[in-house]
């Protein structure tokens, strides 16, 4: 994933709000995804292995989960910041 330099200085939350934007603006959605992506998956996949060794699974099943996460975010584009026990956006 290379990911287009365009989206390198958006927030989260203004990737967030691209990746919403649904089938008008496809290209961006995709790049903005993109580099959301690049953004969390170190520090999510690490988490999630620590958690996985902790009940016995291996690195497999933490970027199955790591995966399924993303495309969570890509089909229910939803943030409600309100909702969120974290103040800072890239935590929540």
């Amino acid at each position: 994933m290379v990911g287009d330099s365009t989206y390198k200085d958006y927030t989260s939350e203004d990737l967030l709000v691209i990746i919403s934007f649904g089938e008008e603006e496809i290209e961006a959605r995709n790049e903005a995804f993109t580099q959301f992506v690049i953004r969390f998956r170190k520090p999510l996949l690490k988490t999630c292995e620590l958690k996985c060794k902790y009940f016995h699974k291996d690195i497999t099943d933490a970027v199955n989960i790591v995966n399924n996460t993303f495309l969570q975010v890509l089909r229910y584009q939803t943030f409600n910041k309100a909702k969120s026990k974290y103040q800072d956006i890239d935590q929540a």
